[in-house]
């Protein structure tokens, strides 16, 4: 585990947990079997969770390129622990946070390793466990338990969250943002990931340390026989992984 501290306006990019020393000498993805973050202040960037598992061997990942499903976002209360699939693409992007640049984000990232040992790493040494101090904990979050879910549509201005146990909206119109993320590739070379429609002001206007689960929408208009017209709604993956190039043409045109 570690402690990791930046200031609001500062992004963690978005990355996969695995051993890195196995990928500089193997080019091989080895990941633990869970990740966890334990926020230590309630300020800063969410936690960015994507969908979206990166194959064995690191040069492969082009073979993973496309559509990006659901995704999750966990924003920070001081004592929240959440845990996830650590073979997910995840990150901190700062523009989600507050606009806010002087208070410090503090977190401590565990990863939980079954049956292998990473490469490089020592064991925390036993002298320094006495410095640890424990607190109640009551704030609980991982990605298989029910979240307020934003359902996106794709039409620029369109959204609407709506709690677990109820499909009544609370935000029934919002502007929306849309990312364009850089992150790892090899030779120099940059992978791109592209989540769309993201209603910014109105997330940070649910309650502190919220989580909630994205997923984009297309909706149809299908005519019958009769001439009457039925709306449908179906979940469509429009949140993209890709090459910079690759990942414009998939996600047309409208990305910032």
């Amino acid at each position: 585990g570690r402690t990791r501290r930046q200031t609001a306006d500062v992004s963690i990019g978005m990355h996969w947990d695995k051993d890195e020393d196995l990928v500089d000498e193997q080019g091989l993805n080895i990941h633990p079997h869970t990740s966890t973050v334990t926020y230590l202040t309630s300020v800063g960037a969410p936690t960015l969770v994507l969908d979206k598992r990166c194959p064995v061997e690191y040069d492969a990942v082009p073979e993973v390129f496309g559509a990006i499903p659901q995704a999750w976002l966990s924003y920070p209360l001081a004592r929240k622990h959440m845990s996830f699939d650590a073979r997910l693409l995840h990150g901190a992007p700062h523009v989600l946070g507050p606009l806010r640049g002087s208070e410090e984000r503090v977190t401590f990232l565990a990863n939980i390793w079954l049956n292998y040992h990473p490469s490089g790493l020592q064991a925390f040494p036993a002298e320094e466990l006495a410095s640890f101090k424990t607190q109640a904990n009551d704030i609980d979050f991982n990605l298989s338990s029910p979240q307020p879910t934003v359902h996106l549509l794709p039409n620029g201005h369109q959204c609407h969250i709506s709690p677990s146990s109820s499909s009544s909206p609370l935000v029934a119109q919002a502007e929306v943002m849309n990312l364009a993320l850089n992150f790892g590739g090899p030779s120099g070379a940059h992978w791109q990931v592209f989540v769309p429609g993201l209603p910014h002001d109105a997330l940070l206007a649910l309650p502190k340390g919220s989580s909630v689960q994205v997923e984009w929408r297309t909706t149809s208009v299908k005519s019958n026989a009769k001439g009457s017209t039925k709306k449908r709604t179906r979940t469509a993956g429009t949140g993209h992984l890709g090459s910079a190039l690759h990942a414009a043409l998939q996600a047309g045109p409208g990305m910032n």
